[in-house]
């Protein structure tokens, strides 16, 4: 996490549908999306603890454009990036699960502007899935998972080690067919909280 990294307002984000994957109806992938989206705007946690974050994002729709990222896995420039917040399915690296680039605009007050920020599944190396468990195997992950974690990339929050936090939807994501990133640890509020 970064002090003074925010989303500015409404994170307003559309889908490239014709990225989805074969396993996945778009509207399956649209769900799962905007279910992984609200897991960290309202905070959904096993804590207890309600949401007290000013996080906010809406779905605007599908769109014909790409998230600003090659397939190595590099953000375009800030120059580059065409401004629009856009979540698509396409080829990293392949031990990248998912990648979420983030541009912002530095003020000289306490906090950066988010510009904008796009966010990629990987769908040559893995298969996804809407309903994680039985039946699920290999390298299949949970949409809704994923970019959940993705998400509090969106909203400031950093990757933290899977080792000393794996409770945690910002730790490194290991397990395939599992869906525990979909509510937040404590930690993953305690960021947000500190951040809105």
């Amino acid at each position: 996490m970064r002090p003074g990294y925010r989303e500015s307002d409404q994170h307003a984000w559309y889908f490239n549908g014709s990225t989805t994957p074969a396993e996945l109806t778009v509207s399956e992938a649209v769900t799962a999306l905007r279910e992984g989206t609200k897991d960290v705007t309202q905070e959904q946690n096993d804590c207890g603890r309600s949401d007290t974050v000013d996080a906010r994002a809406s779905y605007e729709g599908t769109i014909n454009r790409r998230a600003d990222m090659d397939s190595d896995g590099n953000c375009a420039s800030f120059v580059t990036r065409d401004g629009v917040n856009v979540v698509d399915f396409g080829n990293l690296p392949d031990n990248v699960v998912g990648l979420t680039c983030t541009w912002y605009r530095v003020w000289p007050d306490w906090w950066d502007e988010v510009t904008e920020s796009d966010m990629r599944l990987n769908k040559a190396d893995f298969t996804w899935t809407v309903t994680p468990g039985s039946g699920c195997s290999g390298a299949t992950y949970d949409v809704e998972s994923i970019a959940a974690h993705e998400r509090g990339h969106t909203f400031g929050l950093d990757d933290v080690s899977y080792h000393y936090h794996g409770n945690l939807t910002m730790a490194a994501v290991s397990n395939p067919c599992s869906k525990y990133l979909r509510t937040l640890g404590a930690g993953d509020m305690d960021g947000l909280e500190y951040i809105y």
